[in-house]
């Protein structure tokens, strides 16, 4: 198997010239994959919470931070302070998952 690769790599550079001129070098034809864009994410729809971002288990709609004008429902009593002493990572990661927190009622 090494062999035929370096028998094969030897015959590629016999074939295509070995010197070092970018200019006489072919084009890549591949092109990168695109980056997902702002508008991209945009267009997922976004699902409801059904998990707590903390623990991961199912959410007890009796309990829940406001933050920001967005309400994060959590599994139990622990993951409501967790929120409340870092709330923006807990909410990058609600962001990140596609899910659709509520506003907080007025």
């Amino acid at each position: 198997m090494r062999l035929t690769l370096l028998l094969a790599l030897i015959w590629l550079a016999l074939v295509n010239g070995c010197d070092n001129n970018p200019a006489q070098r072919p084009t890549t034809m591949i092109s990168p994959k695109p980056a997902k864009t702002e508008s991209m994410r945009a267009t997922r729809p976004k699902k409801p919470q059904t998990r707590c971002p903390v623990m991961g288990g199912e959410i007890d709609r009796n309990i829940y931070v406001d933050v920001k004008g967005k309400r994060i429902y959590v599994c139990c009593r622990g993951c409501d302070d967790a929120i409340r002493a870092e709330p923006d990572i807990y909410l990058r990661k609600i962001e990140k998952a596609g899910v659709a927190l509520e506003d907080t009622p007025p």
